[in-house]
């Protein structure tokens, strides 16, 4: 594939993501803001509580999808038909029995609910829960295809249907909740939804590859599957250390503070998830042209493409860590009011957490398109071993800010060290010492940065909070603009950028 087609592949795809987000975002926060309204923070908590629960049944997926779609970047670009059927079959096979495990586990987990949820009741528990059950469970049944896209950088020709139907969710959900308010009706809306999808996305794939027989009886090699079983072994760690930093504090916090926080804390954490979400969607658009470009054996070209990834990162996280730093506590008192909002220094764990989150997004995508899935396999379950007992220890000793600070702790432990030496040393092939200069670079800039929000946007003060917050959004993107521009126009890859995106080069 040449450069011009990964790239126009990558920004359609950037561009059909990241719109698909922020109408998205648009309507979750109006259906939030009445679910709130409506059913109050304690169902707001046990909502979030059984996402966080169903997901952690996601992870016996165990990172095949990923696997698949590295096994696919070279039988594409050479337009392999019989392999591309050998990898599809055994993926939908190995989808099946996930989903059948899901069910399974979902029912004995089940037997647990009521020690999860604490000291809530709710009249129909149960039948919530299943609901959630059904509609994690019959994605493995359905959406196997999707990973084919995915590998072939034509995610962007779901985007009507990904659009379309998230945007009937929210509407249908919302017109429930201001009509004829009922959590039960507000679930399955969201079940036949999201099932229609599946199905139309489904049939849609089949007739765009109608050359692939995904039910073909075409066999990978003994060769490829243990390649696959390899880098699932390392994927499941990374898996399940992705689970337990990003949905295990919902279920700590609840049995061991309450479930309210939980829900104070999950409006924050759907602010954050979005973002990053918008954030991982630049990269997920990215993947597939970095797993194509791996198949040409280039390391220089690699290492400009994963050096520029890693400035847009900076350019993009530091932005919106600020913003949210600076603006989340006003904008959560305008939208929900003064007792949803978390004191500042929980805010700046929270927005640490996500800076250092969000910092690994271009690592882990050169570890999917490149299929490094081993050589640092068991640092995920450290940092998952050391995050479970620090939440615990410190959630008793100090409460909710104890359970977010070991989140930050079991980073910086970890996966910021050990994970960029890992991909600089084994698929670089180069010393690692400028990646951590640069990042240390970044972190400085963005002190800087915010210590010039802080000084000037105390000096403001309007009317109205809405007021202050949009003129305080306004100074922040000014300073940060001109502070980025003056700090680093002289870069190569700010200068690739400025050619690339601003001038359609």
């Amino acid at each position: 594939m040449k450069e011009s087609e990964r790239l126009q592949n990558s920004r359609l795809n950037i561009y059909s993501n990241v719109f698909i987000y922020f109408i998205q975002t648009i309507l979750t926060f109006l259906v939030r803001t009445f679910f709130i309204r409506v059913f109050g923070a304690k169902l707001l908590g046990l909502d979030s509580l059984l996402i966080n629960i169903l997901n952690m049944l996601s992870i016996a997926e165990l990172g095949i999808g990923s696997a698949i779609s590295y096994g696919l970047y070279k039988p594409l670009k050479d337009n392999n038909t019989k392999k591309i059927n050998a990898y599809m079959s055994f993926y939908r096979k190995f989808y099946r029995f996930i989903g059948i495990s899901i069910i399974s586990m979902g029912i004995i987990l089940s037997l647990f609910l009521n020690k999860m949820v604490g000291d809530y009741s709710y009249n129909h528990l149960y039948l919530i829960y299943f609901i959630y059950l059904f509609d994690t469970s019959s994605l493995y049944f359905i959406s196997y295809k999707d990973i084919l896209l995915l590998a072939d950088q034509k995610n962007y020709k779901i985007f009507k249907y990904d659009c379309s139907f998230r945007i009937i969710l929210y509407v249908l959900q919302l017109t429930l909740l201001i009509i004829h308010p009922n959590y039960i009706v507000y679930l399955l809306i969201m079940l036949f939804s999201r099932l229609g999808n599946r199905i139309l996305v489904n049939r849609f794939i089949s007739r765009y590859y109608k050359k692939v027989d995904f039910k073909s009886k075409e066999k990978l090699t003994k060769k490829e599957l243990k390649t696959i079983k390899s880098n699932v072994s390392g994927l499941f760690l990374f898996k399940l250390s992705d689970y337990v930093i990003n949905c295990s504090d919902n279920i700590i916090i609840s049995a061991i503070i309450d479930i309210v926080t939980v829900g104070i804390y999950t409006n924050y954490l759907s602010i954050t998830t979005i973002l990053k979400t918008i954030i991982r969607n630049i990269f997920t658009g990215i993947t597939a042209s970095f797993g194509n470009l791996s198949t040409e054996g280039d390391k220089k070209s690699e290492k400009n493409v994963f050096d520029i990834m890693i400035f847009i990162d900076f350019i993009v996280s530091g932005y919106v860590t600020l913003c949210f730093l600076n603006m989340i506590n006003p904008f959560i008192q305008i939208w929900l009011g003064k007792k949803y909002v978390l004191p500042y220094i929980s805010m700046i764990i929270i927005c640490l957490n996500f800076y250092l989150m969000c910092s690994q997004l271009p690592l882990d995508t050169v570890k999917e398109a490149c299929g490094f899935y081993k050589k640092d396999k068991y640092v995920p379950a450290i940092q998952s071993i050391i995050n479970v007992i620090l939440s615990i220890v410190l959630a008793y000793s100090i409460g909710f800010n104890g359970v977010i600070i070991a989140t930050t702790i079991s980073y910086i432990l970890t996966v910021t060290w050990i994970k960029p030496f890992m991909l600089h040393k084994y698929i670089f092939k180069v010393n690692s010492k400028s990646y951590f200069i640069d990042k240390l670079k970044f972190l400085l800039s963005l002190i800087v940065i915010f210590l010039i929000d802080y000084k000037v946007l105390s000096i403001i003060n309007f009317s109205t909070n809405l007021i202050n917050l949009i003129i305080s959004g306004i100074i922040i993107s000014f300073i940060y603009i001109l502070m980025i521009i003056l700090f680093y126009h002289n870069r190569k890859e700010f200068k690739y950028l400025y050619k690339t995106v601003l001038r359609k080069e």
